[in-house]
Formats: structure tokens, C-alpha cells, sequence
């Protein structure tokens, strides 16, 4: 359908903007450039059309107005005479920085070989430069720029390139980098049986010792290159344990530890040097030889992945710098309140992000987010939660139904009102467009109607690959100092709630792990090991020495589903107890007072008054997986304590198996379905 324009006002509009322009040519600036010109489908757009025929089908109005326009573009210098390739555009972007800077800025910047570092300045806050290298404007206009900077005195008048340095190298450089060479190989002639063998650190060399068994290791190698590798390692593990403090007489057993490697790892992670791999394999190869010394102490370390060549700590999977969070979450409060004036994709990708920083799911779960996967009640527990998916795909890619499995993530009260605020405004903003949806998104949450030149009304599915797009035009408008990939809020949410010393096993419900040892693994990938496993090791010590302790103040409260003859039934942390003032026999303890509360509560299962529901057996199913897992620690099962945690098995499993339980199959798998994401350790005292 054709819009109806009031195209005798537009034109007196851009009339006025025209002669504007005459009067403040700086704002010449602004305009966006095609083939070297003004670009006319932009200009049409900023006065509300969407057809560049306005201009074509009536020949005067591209002389009043186009033809000035590009008149004073070329005298302002915004354009070039004989420049009409997409270098020009890009070419106004460089200059507008380039012109924003001040001298101080301009002297500021980053500098190799007396010319300017491009990855450090340019394309970072022009990143369309990075492609534009191939237009002779920008060449040359970067050529230009670096003549300024020489004649800001920038650059040093005394700098030699490659061959110039080469040749006037100390004549005696080589000789004495043989002698290096051989002092280092020599310290590893004699094997390390025992820390006996060792060499002591002395006041010239405080690193003695870390020499001596990387050339130890290195002479396995036949290689003169593979020597070189282990050399190479060692100078970088010796910069690792000045940076971790180690700066007097070190010796190994100061410095060794389980988290060694991974340690190590975090800091070459986050280096410049290219041969990353190989040196991570070169410690990795010595601490592994180290375990042979006698009286050393070493029995190991925790494996740490492996890294890639390019691997570097702005890996799309890393958190977002502590100092960028606040910038970023205002830039997407900003953006959503300027979503009705947008278009495309780009007024509903701020509320991806808002949901994304909410909830930490994946990116590619977030876009498959339908419109009715928000429950604010679920069935089973009254809480809200997020149902999502996760496709398993078979070795020829083929999808069926049965390989799909639903996951639910339960959020907190601020998430939920979060989440519900997203669902309730993007399914405002999509109202009007969903009803002529294709008919395979129409119930996908995150739609829009395309603004492009191709696809102009189109109706699209905010996908994976449209929101990488979306993101870049995000932080072109409103992110400025800082860039991020859409990836790295997930693990930017996990770093806010270690942060904030959340436990692990909340850290695992929200990634939605099936064990604790997926999440462990996850945090190591993203070097959150060190603080992680110190939350981990307080827990797991918490939770054997409150497993050994009874808990002698229940909560009681009254349950109104099922009555005794009292009228009350006595809410434990097991199920509910009919009679908690008169436990049996078997339950009692040695010191029991007649008409007292009962404190045994490790002992409800096999009590006679204990009352089982079904809104009890989530929980039950919960807790057997909390006590299978508890028989695999030795400090447990080795101990009289265990007969207690086997005691309550067998009764568990009398209720919850299938073929025995008075509870019909269909009510156990709901209930087993329910306890993945219920935490008992509280309930049993292991909190």
C-alpha cells in the first residue's frame, strides 16, 4: 500500500534545511554519504519517507535541493571531487573522530613503527575503517593524519625500522645470548630426584630453582625448537609468580599448589604473546614432571583447558568489565525509552539484552523464547518461571520431536517483575505485526518489521545472526568507550552473583546445569576457578559438619490438608508429623522428656507419625539424590554417620520406587521432574 505524503510540505521542509546548511555548514557533517554523494534514500528517511522517487520524478526539486546539498558537501570537504566509491562515507566518519579529538587526546594515542596503531584507535571507534583500507581516500586521509601527529611531535625522529635496528645491533649481542643460552641448559644436567637436589636461590638469581627444572624438562626434548619452547615458558612463569607476589628467593614448594596451572592459565589468558598453546603445554609438561620429586609435596594440579593461538581475555564468552556494567545497563534503559520512535530490529533488541542481563540464558535460547514461556505460577510450585528449549541433534542434523526437552529456569521476585515488564512491552510493541507474522515466528517473543531498502515491511524473527547485527547498531548509538558481544552477559550475570558470594548450587540453578560439576567445569572455561572453588570448598566443609549435627529447632507450622485427632498436623522439614509431642520408641533419643517436641529429625522417615503427601515427594526426590551424592564422600561414609544417610535411602526408595510406591507412576515422574531445581541441603542441615 502506497504511503500518502504531503509531499508540497516536505519539499518546503527540505527547502529550509537547505538554506540551513548554508548558515552552519558544520552540519554538513552529519549527512550521510552514497557512492561519494548525499545519500538520497537517508535524506528521504529524515523527512519521513521512505522512496527516493520524490526527488527523480520531478527534476526540479533535485536541482533546489540535492544539487546544493552536494555542492556545498565538496566545498566543505565533506566529499571529494573525484571520489564516488563507498570509501567516502567512510572517510566522514574518520574525520568527524579525528576532528573530535583535542591535541591532548591527539598525543594520547597509541603508536607503532612513528605511525599511528589503527587496532588501538582508529578501528576501535570507527570499526568501518577496518574495511575501508581497500578505498585510496582513506588511505591517504590515514597517511594525513600521521603527518599531523609528526608535526605534533608525536613521533620519534630517532626510530630505525627492522633492518636499520638489525644492523646496528651490539656487535657483541649474539656471543653474549650464547652464553645465556648455555647457562640456562646447563642448570638442568643433573636429574631432580628430591627437593635435596634443588639449587638454592641466591641474591643475583631469585629464580634459580624455576629455571633449573624447566631445563630439566626441557632436556626429554630432542629438539633445539622444543628447548626454546620450555625456555620461553619458563621466562613467562617467572613473570606469572612476580605478578602472584613471589619476588624473593623463590623456591617451588612456596609457589605449587593444586590451582597452579590454572592460575597460570588465567594469566596467559589474558596476554599478547601469540604462542600461548604451546607455552600453557610447556608448564603444563614440567608441573607434571615436578610430581616425581621426593619430599616436595606435590601431588598434582587441576587440569586446565586448553588454549588456542588467538584465545585472549575478550573472548565473546568473558564477563563485561566491572567499570562498563553500569554504562551498558543505562544505555539499555535509554534505548527502550526511545523504542516507539525506532524501527527494524532495532526497537526490540534492547529488551533482549534487559532479559538477558535478568536471567542469563544463552543468547540462542533467548531468540526461541515464545510468547507464552513465561509462567508466573507454575503448576507445580506457584513460581514463576521461564520454560525454553534446547534442541539434541542427531550426527545428520535431523530434528524430531523426541529430541527436544523442555527446561525450566525459576527466577526470583526481581526477575520475574523483570521479565514480565519484557514479555508485557514487546508483545505491546509486536501487536500490530504478529497477526501477519509467517506463520513458523508468529508466536516467537522477539519479532519485527524490517526497515531495510530490501525487505522494507517484512515481518522477521530477531534470530541469532539478526541479533549480532542489531548489537553492533546498539552500540554504535548508544554505547560509547566500550564494546560487548550479546554472549557475554550470561557470564557477566554469573560474575555479579559471585560478586555478591552466591553459592555455587544457586550459581548451577541458574545456568540451568544438571550437576554441579557442569557448572564447575563452566567456571573454570571462564576463569571464575579461583573464586568458585573457594566457595565451593567452604560449602562442601559446611555441609559435613552440619550433616553430623542435628537440627534441634524445627519450624512447626499447621497444615490444613490432612487433620489428625489433635486437628494439627506439625510441618518438619521431612513431611508433616501427626503427633510431633509423643515420637515412638524406635525415634526417641536416650534423654528424651515426656511431652516435648521431638528433635529427632533424622529419623522422620522411618517414624510411625510421619505423613507423606504428594506435595510432599519433589522434595523426597531431592533429597535422595542429596544422599546418594553424600555416600560418595569417604569423610561420610566412613563413618557411623552413614548408616543414618542408608537408613533414610531405604526408606526413600520403598516410597519413590515405581513398582513399590502407594503413589501412582504418573504423580512420581511429575514429582521427580519437579526436584531437579529444589535445594533439601537446608532441610537436612547441610547449609
Amino acid at each position: 500500500m502506497k504511503a500518502n505524503y504531503d509531499y508540497d510540505s516536505i519539499e518546503i521542509k527540505m527547502l529550509e534545511y537547505v538554506k540551513y546548511l548554508k548558515e552552519h555548514p558544520q552540519k554538513l557533517w552529519d549527512l550521510e554519504l552514497y557512492q561519494g554523494r548525499l545519500n538520497l534514500s537517508y535524506f528521504a528517511r529524515k523527512f519521513g519517507m521512505n522512496e527516493i522517487g520524490f526527488f527523480n520524478n520531478i527534476p526540479k526539486r533535485y536541482e533546489t535541493i540535492v544539487v546544493p546539498i552536494n555542492n556545498m558537501l565538496l566545498s566543505e570537504g565533506v566529499a571529494l571531487e573525484n571520489e564516488t566509491d563507498g570509501g567516502a562515507n567512510i572517510r566522514r566518519k574518520i574525520l568527524i573522530w579525528w576532528n573530535s579529538l583535542t591535541t591532548k587526546e591527539k598525543l594520547a594515542l597509541p603508536v607503532h613503527g612513528n605511525k599511528l596503531k589503527l587496532t588501538g584507535s582508529l578501528f576501535k571507534n570507527v570499526p568501518e575503517a577496518k574495511g575501508g583500507m581497500r578505498y585510496k581516500c582513506v588511505v591517504n586521509l590515514i597517511s594525513d593524519i600521521d603527518s599531523e601527529l609528526r608535526e605534533l611531535g608525536l613521533f620519534n625522529d630517532s626510530y630505525l625500522n627492522v633492518k636499520d635496528r638489525t644492523a646496528a645491533r651490539d656487535s657483541d649481542f649474539q656471543s653474549r645470548a650464547t652464553a645465556e643460552k648455555e647457562r640456562w641448559y646447563n642448570l638442568g644436567e643433573n636429574p631432580i630426584n628430591s627437593t635435596d637436589d634443588f639449587i638454592e636461590p641466591t641474591e643475583e638469581n631469585h629464580y634459580l630453582q624455576i629455571e633449573q627444572a624447566f631445563s630439566w624438562k626441557a632436556r626429554d626434548i630432542k629438539s633445539e625448537s622444543g628447548k626454546n619452547n620450555f625456555k620461553q615458558a619458563c621466562n613467562f612463569f617467572i613473570n606469572f609468580i612476580k605478578n602472584e607476589g613471589f619476588d624473593s628467593l623463590v623456591k617451588w614448594n612456596d609457589v605449587l599448589s593444586e590451582y597452579t596451572l590454572l592460575h597460570f592459565r588465567s594469566f596467559l589468558y589474558a596476554s599478547d604473546y601469540a604462542s600461548k598453546a604451546t607455552t600453557l603445554s610447556s608448564v603444563r609438561n614440567t608441573l607434571t614432571k615436578l610430581k616425581q620429586v621426593k619430599g616436595l609435596g606435590f601431588d598434582g594440579y587441576h587440569p586446565a583447558p586448553a588454549l588456542k593461538q588467538d584465545d585472549r581475555v575478550t573472548d565473546a564468552y568473558t564477563p563485561i568489565k566491572r567499570e562498563y556494567r553500569q554504562k551498558l545497563d543505562d544505555a539499555i534503559e535509554t534505548a527502550i525509552s526511545e523504542t516507539f520512535e525506532l524501527k527494524g530490529s532495532s526497537k526490540i533488541f534492547p529488551y533482549l539484552l534487559k532479559l538477558m542481563r535478568e536471567v542469563g540464558l544463552n543468547k540462542e535460547v533467548v531468540v526461541e523464547l515464545e510468547i507464552d514461556d513465561f509462567e508466573r505460577n507454575h503448576h507445580l510450585t506457584n513460581k514463576p518461571c521461564l520454560r525454553y528449549w534446547k534442541d539434541r541433534s542427531t550426527g545428520d542434523k535431523e530434528l524430531h520431536l523426541d529430541i527436544f526437552k523442555a527446561n525450566l529456569q525459576w527466577l526470583s521476585v526481581k526477575q520475574s517483575k523483570a521479565v514480565s515488564e519484557v514479555y508485557n512491552k514487546v508483545l505491546e510493541l509486536t501487536k500490530n505485526i504478529r497477526q501477519n507474522a509467517p506463520e513458523n515466528i508468529k508466536n516467537k517473543l522477539f519479532i519485527y518489521e524490517s526497515d531495510g531498502q530490501n525487505s522494507l515491511g517484512k515481518i522477521f524473527q530477531l534470530n541469532s545472526h539478526r541479533s549480532t547485527v542489531a548489537c553492533k547498531a546498539f552500540q554504535n548509538k548508544y554505547i560509547d568507550g566500550f564494546t560487548f558481544e550479546v554472549t557475554q552477559l550470561r557470564s557477566t550475570l554469573v560474575s555479579e552473583l559471585l560478586e555478591f558470594d552466591a553459592s555455587i548450587r544457586d550459581i548451577q540453578l541458574l545456568l540451568g546445569h544438571a550437576s554441579i560439576e557442569v557448572t564447575m567445569k563452566y567456571l573454570d572455561r571462564l576463569d571464575f576457578n579461583v573464586t568458585a572453588r573457594t566457595k565451593l570448598n567452604e560449602a562442601l566443609k559446611q555441609i559435613h559438619l552440619s550433616s553430623l549435627e542435628e537440627n534441634d529447632t524445627p519450624e512447626v507450622e499447621v497444615k490444613n490438608d490432612e487433620i489428625d485427632d489433635n486437628g494439627i498436623i506439625f510441618k518438619t522439614s521431612l513431611g508433616g508429623c501427626k503427633n510431633i509431642l509423643n515420637p515412638p520408641n524406635n525415634v526417641r533419643s536416650i534423654d528424651y522428656i515426656e511431652g516435648s517436641p521431638c528433635g529427632q529429625f533424622n529419623k522422620c522417615l522411618s517414624c510411625s507419625n510421619v505423613i507423606i503427601t504428594k506435595s510432599h515427594l519433589p522434595e523426597l526426590f531431592a533429597m535422595q539424590r542429596d544422599f546418594l551424592k553424600m555416600l560418595t564422600n569417604d569423610s561420610i561414609k566412613n563413618t557411623p554417620y552413614s548408616n543414618v544417610v542408608e537408613e533414610n535411602l531405604s526408606v526413600l526408595n520403598s516410597i519413590l520406587d515405581e513398582d513399590n510406591s502407594e503413589f501412582d507412576k504418573s504423580e512420581l515422574e511429575i514429582a521427580k521432574q519437579a526436584s531437579t531445581y529444589i535445594d533439601v541441603s537446608e532441610s537436612l542441615g547441610m547449609m
